[in-house]
């Protein structure tokens, strides 16, 4: 890295490894960076992830900036052992993570949309990180059943809550939500504030694709779960904000079934990639939380996807059907 950029006096440290990526913290002449190191195989989605940044950021959206090599081009090749690599330099995004303003977030979320439908260099491929469809609920149901893990009561106890989940999405005409390039991920984790800062800024694209849009705003409130009355005011202002952008599009028939189903998938994520030695916290605090999530949306939503209205479902935590 440090030859490609011409760069003298680099201190590097590895800070984590995906599926698709390592992920390396650089420091140089007082200032940090984020190196994305890709596997072999791998050199398509870095050519997306940066062509996509530089798109959103000449757009004016909030993103971690990629820094040219020596030669002009935003994706380098680093000579491995096992070959060569490709490689992704941005800026280190520094400011507290998490909405500091859920209104702000939902323009700013809305702006996103505008500009991913104005994108049309590279292809995307359909994102499982919304977890937005049947299939995808079917599929985590199946590692929760298999899940060597958990009791066996929480374990039925989640399955029931999955099947009657599954059955609520299954009537949605998902042709009819809106839908595009989405980011797929879009945590508290992933969403920075700079210091001094009014803009958010969006990280880690990995799970970009296409998809439904509801699953952006649904995974900005989905940290508030299981605290109802916070999650009835962020997820009010977030709607707020999203419609003074985008006010022709309705998303909130489906955005609490979108919470609950990120929930399934977050769990079969976890089951899948915590070793029984790692396994503790999500068995003591993820799992029975995710049970509990799905009999609140559940409960006095019977109805059907379209009563899962965040008037409706955020309401006050003492009537017994409060936001999860």
């Amino acid at each position: 890295m440090a030859s490609s950029h011409g760069w003298e006096d680099v201190s590097c440290g590895h800070l984590f490894h995906r599926a698709s990526h390592d992920t390396y913290l650089v420091r140089h002449r007082g200032r940090g960076y984020v190196y994305k190191v890709f596997l072999l195989g791998q050199d398509e989605g870095a050519e997306r992830e940066a062509d996509l940044a530089a798109h959103l950021a000449d757009h004016g959206v909030g993103v971690a900036a990629v820094i040219p090599d020596r030669s002009g081009e935003l994706v380098t090749a680093l000579r491995t052992a096992e070959g060569l690599r490709a490689a992704v330099l941005t800026e280190l995004i520094e400011g507290p993570d998490g909405p500091a303003d859920f209104e702000e977030l939902g323009g700013a979320i809305a702006a996103l949309h505008q500009a991913l439908d104005r994108y049309h260099h590279l292809p995307w491929p359909t994102t499982l990180g919304t977890a937005g469809t049947p299939a995808v609920l079917h599929a985590s149901l199946a590692r929760i059943a298999a899940s060597r893990h958990l009791p066996a009561p929480l374990r039925h106890r989640l399955l029931e809550l999955g099947e009657e989940l599954m059955a609520m999405a299954a009537s949605v005409d998902w042709a009819e939500q809106e839908s595009g390039l989405i980011h797929g991920d879009l945590h508290q984790g992933n969403i920075r504030w700079r210091y001094g800062g009014h803009k958010p800024v969006f990280l880690d694209w990995e799970t970009a694709g296409t998809g439904p849009r509801c699953a952006d705003l649904a995974a900005a409130t989905w940290s508030l779960r299981s605290d109802p009355a916070a999650a009835r005011v962020a997820g009010a202002a977030l709607e707020r904000g999203y419609r003074e952008v985008r006010p022709g599009v309705e998303l909130s028939a489906v955005l609490g079934l979108h919470i609950a189903l990120r929930d399934y998938w977050r769990l079969a994520y976890l089951l899948d990639r915590n070793s029984d030695e790692g396994f503790g916290w999500v068995l003591e605090a993820v799992a029975p939380q995710v049970a509990e999530c799905a009999a609140r949306w559940l409960g006095g939503h019977r109805d059907g996807p379209s009563s899962l209205l965040p008037s409706a479902v955020l309401s006050d935590a003492s009537s017994g059907a409060g936001a999860c």
